[in-house]
Formats: structure tokens, C-alpha cells, sequence
């Protein structure tokens, strides 16, 4: 089942990590029974924690100078602030209408516009969106790229309206999943074999 992926790709996570990261310090605890599986890779981030030259804190309600004020009221000065407050897309240039037929909600991530493959929206076939997942290899952005550029020179056609929605119904239901996966898809082979 999905949950079952689910805990194993967490399981397998903690293990590349050789240990949960809460072991290092408390705020990185992952609970593998009801987080989302999440991976973030880094070299280096965990032993900078391990170390002491990185401290990951609790939320924080206020600054003032170097000074951070947390939620609970305790006080405390760093010599460098890092807020991983994580990216929202921002369309405002588009009026209600476009944003509508993207079924935009920056707050839904990775998938704030629902799209055919994560590219065309078929209400508006000469607009192509290159590169909206939250983490897009480089060779994902080319072929994207090159698959607009051959849709825009008729090269290629796009399916059927009815054929892009029904494709994209999967993402709206991803979109209300709790918990919802990291990414939406991962096979990045079927998604670049267009």
C-alpha cells in the first residue's frame, strides 16, 4: 500500500543518515509513524550539527539586532541568522481568471498550479511553466524546455483538453493528501519519456 512505501522510503532514509537526525539534536527529531517522508540531501549539515557549529532552534516569535526572541520568551544572541523558511510561488502578475484555471494556492507545495506533467495548463496551450517543482534536476529544466519549444513549433501536440485534465487529476488528489509525500513523483525516466 502507499503507506507501507511510505514508511519504508522513511525507514531507508534514516538508515542512509546512519541514525534519526533527533539523536544529533532534538529539533531534527523524525517520527517515522506519522511524519511525511522527507529527505533533504546535504554532506555536510548533519555533522555541522553534530559539531556545534550549526543549531537548529524552535520557532522564533520576534528579532531584535542579533537577538533572537522564541515562542516560549527565552532570549538569545546568534552571530548568524538562517531562516530555511522553505519557497512559495508567487503569480500576481496573472489575474483571477489565469490563476483560477491554474487552480493556484501558493501554500500547496510542491504543487501550488496544477498542470499537464508539470508544464501546460489546457486552458492556455501557448503557455508553458518550466521548471515549478520544488526541486528540478537540471536535465528536467532541458527537456521541459525542449518540449515547449517543440509544442510552440507544432512539432509535437499536446493531448486532448478532456486527455490533460484526466492526467491531472492525480495531482489534485496528491494536493489533498495528509500527510502528503515529498514530491509528487519520482520517476523522473516516465516523465521525461514524452
Amino acid at each position: 500500500t502507499e503507506e507501507e512505501k511510505r514508511r519504508r522510503f522513511h525507514e531507508d532514509s534514516l538508515k542512509l543518515c546512519r541514525q534519526n537526525p533527533g539523536e544529533i539534536q532534538a529539533a531534527l527529531y523524525v517520527d517515522a509513524e506519522t511524519a511525511p517522508a522527507k529527505l533533504g540531501i546535504s554532506d555536510t549539515f548533519l555533522d555541522a550539527v553534530q559539531q556545534g557549529h550549526v543549531r537548529v532552534c524552535q520557532p522564533f516569535q520576534d528579532l531584535d539586532g542579533s537577538e533572537v526572541v522564541f515562542e516560549d520568551g527565552s532570549r538569545e544572541s546568534f552571530d548568524v541568522i538562517l531562516c530555511a523558511t522553505g519557497y512559495h510561488l508567487e503569480l500576481s502578475y496573472f489575474n483571477d481568471d489565469i490563476l483560477e484555471k491554474l487552480e493556484y494556492d501558493r501554500h500547496v507545495l510542491p504543487l501550488p498550479v496544477v498542470l499537464y506533467e508539470d508544464v501546460f495548463c489546457p486552458h492556455f496551450p501557448n503557455l508553458a511553466f518550466i521548471g515549478l517543482e520544488r526541486i528540478v534536476p537540471f536535465g528536467t529544466l532541458e527537456l521541459e524546455s525542449r518540449w515547449a519549444a517543440m509544442v510552440f513549433s507544432g512539432e509535437v501536440s499536446l493531448p486532448s483538453f478532456d486527455d490533460m485534465q484526466q492526467e491531472m487529476e492525480a495531482r489534485r488528489q496528491y494536493r489533498t493528501m495528509t500527510p502528503r509525500p515529498q514530491y509528487f513523483k519520482n520517476d523522473r525516466v516516465h516523465s521525461a519519456d514524452r
